[in-house]
């Protein structure tokens, strides 16, 4: 049973890792090589370091996009060996960034996010499959069900996201970046559907 367990919690955290990582590498722009460096070496490097930057700002992405995604999977993890709901730990916040008051409404609607998360992995950890595919499949067994997954967990990356954008991140540079990134995310999660479940 309990390998049973690892076995499905690896294959739904790779999930969120493949996930993550792509959508980073697809809302983060990639360098682009120039013609010179063909004709001088020296600018390789230059390139060179720009690409370790663009991977490293991929990496951080996947993390920080993942953060609500591991405690949701751990949480559910925790729930599936014991028998008792999780309690969610948060963090603390960095103290130079925003106040106590401003993380609390932050964090209230974080911990909607992982809940809907956990009760989404609890279901899939629940059924039996090779793939991340097959749980799915097996959990929600139209595209229907699934999609209405989506939806409110679509709307709780929101919710999320306008806490940050109101109270954290307050540009209008920020605001359009997450929008893209949230329009991005939402199509990549319906085409994986797509393929579920044709």
């Amino acid at each position: 049973m309990q390998n049973d367990l690892d076995t499905k919690f690896e294959l739904l955290r790779m999930n969120a890792e493949h996930f993550a990582y792509d959508l980073g590498k697809s809302v983060i722009i990639k360098p682009k090589a120039s013609i010179w460096i063909i004709f001088m070496p020296i600018f390789f490097v230059f390139y060179a370091q720009k690409l370790q930057k663009y991977k490293k700002d991929i990496q951080d992405f996947a993390r920080g996009y993942q953060f609500t995604k591991t405690l949701a999977l751990g949480a559910a993890r925790e729930e599936k060996i014991t028998g008792e709901p999780a309690e969610i730990f948060f963090a603390d916040p960095p103290k130079e960034v925003g106040t106590p008051e401003i993380w609390e409404v932050v964090r209230a609607v974080q911990r909607e996010e992982v809940d809907i998360l956990r009760r989404h992995y609890l279901k899939l950890m629940d059924k039996d499959g090779e793939t991340h595919a097959d749980l799915v499949r097996a959990a929600y067994t139209t595209a229907g069900a699934y999609r209405s997954f989506l939806n409110r967990l679509h709307k709780a990356e929101e919710a999320v996201n306008e806490a940050v954008l109101t109270h954290l991140q307050t540009t209008p540079e920020a605001r359009a970046t997450t929008k893209a990134i949230e329009k991005r995310a939402e199509e990549m999660r319906l085409q994986e559907m797509d393929t579920i479940f044709s």
